[in-house]
């Protein structure tokens, strides 16, 4: 969904195989959009061997109108402050996780030769 405009604005026809209408419709879900423009689904209970016809041809318009309009995010709220936002959390070395994570990862140090004969023989990594 994120990227739909700019594969529009790059390409002359962008085709987009929506399969949720036809899933959410066997789960007797209904589709709707939020004043903020996003779509969400509501249960939507029928009688035991009712048709679906009109649940589904609901949800497949209202899926394909919601796609078809232009993406603009609507603003998230802030009501954090700044610092909370910034705020990480951070491993024993008091280093953010995920950049520690990149910079300790040595691949030639990490891969192990396997043998070519495999039988009776269980590659596991080093104590």
């Amino acid at each position: 969904m994120h990227k739909l405009d700019a594969l529009r604005d790059h390409f002359h026809a962008v085709t987009l195989l929506e399969t949720d209408s036809f899933s959410k419709t066997l789960r007797r879900h209904r589709a709707w959009v939020t004043p903020r423009k996003r779509l969400k689904w509501a249960k939507y209970p029928t009688p035991k061997g009712a048709p679906l016809d009109e649940l589904f041809a609901h949800n497949a318009k209202i899926v394909r109108s919601f796609y078809e309009q232009p993406y603009n995010p609507a603003p998230a709220l802030r009501h954090h402050s700044l610092r909370q936002i910034i705020r990480r959390a951070a491993n024993r070395d008091d280093k953010t996780i995920q950049p520690g994570l990149l910079d300790n990862l040595h691949p030639p140090g990490e891969t192990r030769s396997i043998t070519a004969d495999r039988h009776r023989m269980i590659p596991a990594a080093k104590p």
